[in-house]
Order: structure tokens, then sequence, then C-alpha cells
């Protein structure tokens, strides 16, 4: 039984070393939560069209997107408010993480 506690313990301390790895590479790409919640609830909201408009970018409540048609580009443009609220809603009612999205041709 005590080589099953040495065991454990031991992954405890691989998967802390891990976390803290991930946090440090997170912080050197400039990732932060936000950005991560904000990536998860794009690829959720947008589907299959997240892989031909991708969220390449977030910068002072802007999120930049690239398509890969004009006919992407258009329907983002028309699904904008939509998915600003989305993004909005998961961080508060009242929360204006995002005010606007660009969108531009690959």
């Amino acid at each position: 039984m005590g080589g099953v506690k040495i065991f454990i313990r031991k992954i405890n301390m691989a998967f802390s070393r891990v976390n803290e790895f991930i946090d440090v590479v997170k912080i050197q790409l400039g990732i932060n939560d936000e950005a991560l919640a904000i990536i998860k609830i794009w690829d959720n909201e947008l589907g299959p069209l997240a892989q031909k408009a991708k969220l390449v970018g977030v910068k002072d409540g802007v999120l930049l997107v690239e398509a890969a048609a004009s006919a992407y580009v258009h329907e983002i443009t028309l699904r904008r408010r939509e998915i600003i609220k989305k993004i909005n809603q998961h961080f508060g009612v009242n929360a204006k993480v995002v005010k606007k999205i660009k969108v531009f041709l690959k």
C-alpha cells in the first residue's frame, strides 16, 4: 500500500510541474485565461465556420478575424452582434470584454 501512496505523490508532482510549465508558456505567448475563454466561445459559436474564419487576435476589445473568402467575411459581419453578446455574457451581465469584430480576407 505504501508504494501506491508514493506513486500517487509522484503523479501529483508531475502534474504540478506540467501546470507550472503551461502557465509559463501562456505568459510568454501572451495568452491569458480571458483569451482562452474567447477562443473556446468563438469555436463553439461558429462551429465549422471557425475553421474558415479564424480568430487571430484580440486587442483592446477588438477581435481580429482572418477569413478564407468574402462569403465568410459577410457571415461574420451579419452575426457580429450575436457573437459579441455571447462572448461578453460569459464574463458577466454588463461585461464589455469584446466591443467590435474586424474581419479581413486572408
